[in-house]
């Protein structure tokens, strides 16, 4: 029961306890002062009656003194009026039954009323000749307690009604701020941390209140310590202190990811700033890293912001651009841009030669190995500088750019049927719960598309191309609809978690589209955006994630980990769960730096009941170190095998 009620409770029966003493004291007085005024009655009338009786008593008219006898008693105020002799012999004898009505039976049993009897003697002459009994009848008193208990009652109802309300009121207005502090605490369970700006009158509130506000800065600032600290550490892991860019680590970690997950073309460019070396000998070793740094700006703004792209510092003036899904023609492009950028720095007074960078361009397809890749650009690399200064050179590859733009349009033109005819077929494999890997977390649909000879390419194969046509959003939409679809026939008590890029995201008519196609589906839906889609389009994911969670459906973040940004957004956000980065994974088992991180990003998730999930897990040999690192579920063919959407189990 609340404070509000109890304390309404206590007054209502504080107020009916006050009616009852009050209301009892009063009918005890009222009950004495009828009593008395009975007593009154009965006397003045025997006395008077007495009086007028007299001169018919002494002449013995036995007829008018019954008629003035039958006069008084008939107004009904009486009980009784008898006259007798002197023996005792009645010589007028009127009675009136005992009947009170319109008064209730409880009031009547309950309080008692005296009817008291007077009497006084009739003369005759100066002999007494007989006497007169008279008594009152109570009735009429009855009527008269009745009828002044209604009026307080109703007085007592009326005030007791008016005082509870304004008492409620005054308690709601009172016990609010009490009402803000239980909210407080709820949103400090979810880990919310919001401060009550208005601060109570009442005293002892008002502290209660500054108390909660204190303990919230603090648990708040256990978290952003905590984050904070997460992210020192993976800037002193992953990003290079004098840039802030990706360092060789981590370049290194993710590059192998881009390979195995690119289609069939990517660059890297081993980029290589020039005269270094002479620069920090003549100038010193700050001029050298001013350059340093003004190189790598440059580089910065001429990079898309995409999270197909990497941009690194290798070490000393080596940078590095990998960049998965890519033409020749953009490939060239982007190389000939850094190449006239970067040559802008010697006319500024930042580099000390005239040759300032050389590029090396090697290209690469899926599944080539990493460490060969960078010997290719590395090759380049050296054609370039003893081509020309300021130049970039390309890793020659005899089968490469023939078949490469074939195959483009080949994609091309088989997308946009697929589209119009609805060819994409669905596939899900499960994530399970690491402690217990009968639970499953949520099976993930893969998107695959049929080849006219029957292969089934995977979406990393094609959806880069679906990106430069501008029709993903039709595949999300699709995919969401084949998903709907099935599910409207055959429910899932385990969640269906489906992916959406940044495309659909932005654009609000797809979006309620999606919304529509969700009115239906009695499935819970997960839809996961990459970390880097939740940090620079934080904005329209918090929407859309309020609008899904509205029809019980939730958001994840997938690639968790990569995005160079602060893990603020995941207080705003709140997805049900986070997939760490699969490049983090590689080689874990004897990674203790990768541990650490990983462990640090479990904790900042878990600081916020977010559950962590790790992907691209092949073998159950490393279930043991990923339980160490407080992981909760993992998803990869050492969880389950990728099958048809409609074979999925309960």
């Amino acid at each position: 029961m609340t404070l509000h009620r109890e304390l309404t409770i206590a007054i209502s029966l504080l107020f009916i306890a006050l009616f009852l003493g009050t209301w009892v004291t009063n009918i005890q007085g009222t009950r004495s002062f009828l009593e008395q005024q009975l007593a009154s009655h009965a006397q003045d009338t025997a006395t008077s009656l007495g009086l007028s009786l007299s001169p018919h008593m002494q002449e013995n008219d036995l007829i008018t003194m019954d008629s003035m006898v039958s006069s008084i008693f008939d107004r009904g105020y009486y009980r009784e009026i008898v006259v007798t002799d002197m023996e005792g012999t009645p010589i007028v004898e009127k009675h009136l039954p005992v009947n009170i009505e319109n008064v209730p039976d409880w009031l009547v049993a309950w309080i008692p009323l005296q009817t008291p009897t007077r009497s006084s003697l009739i003369m005759s002459g100066w002999k007494q000749a007989a006497t007169i009994r008279v008594s009152s009848h109570p009735g009429y008193a009855y009527m008269e307690l009745w009828s002044s208990t209604k009026i307080m009652l109703g007085w007592f109802a009326m005030l007791t009604i008016l005082s509870i309300g304004i008492t409620s009121i005054a308690l709601r207005f009172l016990l609010k701020p009490l009402k803000a502090v239980e909210k407080q605490a709820e949103e400090i369970s979810a880990r919310k941390y919001e401060l009550q700006t208005t601060l109570p009158r009442t005293r002892e509130l008002r502290n209660v209140v500054v108390a909660m506000n204190r303990m919230t800065d603090k648990v708040r600032e256990m978290f952003d310590a905590q984050a904070s600290t997460t992210e020192r550490l993976r800037e002193l892991a992953y990003a290079d202190p004098l840039t802030g860019l990706s360092n060789r680590r981590y370049f290194e970690t993710q590059g192998e990811s881009y390979l195995d997950t690119a289609i069939s073309q990517g660059a890297l460019l081993l980029i290589r700033l020039e005269g270094l070396q002479a620069l920090n000998v003549s100038s010193g070793f700050a001029t050298g890293d001013q350059f340093i740094k003004t190189a790598a700006s440059q580089l910065s703004n001429l990079m898309p912001t995409d999270e197909n792209l990497l941009l690194a510092r290798l070490t000393g003036g080596d940078f590095a651009v990998l960049i998965k899904d890519v033409t020749d023609a953009q490939t060239e492009e982007l190389a000939t841009q850094i190449t006239h950028q970067l040559a802008q720095l010697y006319p500024d007074g930042v580099a000390h030669t005239q040759n300032v960078v050389q590029i090396g361009v090697a290209i690469y397809s899926q599944g080539d190995d990493f460490h060969a890749l960078l010997a290719q650009a590395d090759t380049a690399l050296r054609s370039a500088q003893a081509a020309a200064p300021n130049s970039w050179a390309r890793f020659k590859r005899s089968d490469h750019s023939s078949s490469q733009s074939l195959g483009r349009q080949e994609w091309i033109l088989q997308l946009k049927q697929a589209i119009d005819k609805k060819l994409f077929v669905l596939y899900a494999q499960q994530a399970v719960e690491l402690k217990s890997p009968q639970h499953r977390l949520h099976h993930e649909v893969l998107l695959r598309l049929p080849s006219e000879d029957g292969k089934l390419f995977t979406a990393d194969r094609f959806m880069p191309f679906a990106a430069q046509l501008n029709v993903i959003k039709e595949i999300d939409f699709l995919v969401i609809e084949k998903v709907v679809a099935h599910l409207s026939y055959r429910q899932h008590s385990t969640p269906v978690a489906i992916n959406l890029s940044s495309a659909t995201m932005k654009d609000e008519v797809f979006i309620e589209k999606i919304l529509q196609a969700l009115q239906t589906c009695q499935t819970t839906l997960i839809f996961e955006v990459s970390e880097f889609i939740a940090v620079r389009e934080l904005d329209h994911v918090k929407r859309f994630a309020k609008q899904i969670h509205a029809l019980g459906h939730h958001i994840a973040v997938d690639h968790f980990g990569r995005a160079f940004s602060s893990f603020g957004y995941l207080q705003s956000l709140r997805p049900i769960y986070v997939k760490i980065d699969g490049a983090f994974t590689l080689n874990i088992a004897n990674d203790k730096d990768k541990q650490f991180y990983i462990r640090s990003l479990c904790s900042v998730a878990h600081s916020l009941d977010i559950q962590t999930i790790v992907s691209g897990i092949e073998h159950q040999e490393l279930w043991p170190t990923l339980a160490s690192l407080n992981i909760d579920g993992v998803q990869g063919y050492a969880s389950g095998e990728i099958v048809p959407l409609e074979q999925l189990g309960q």
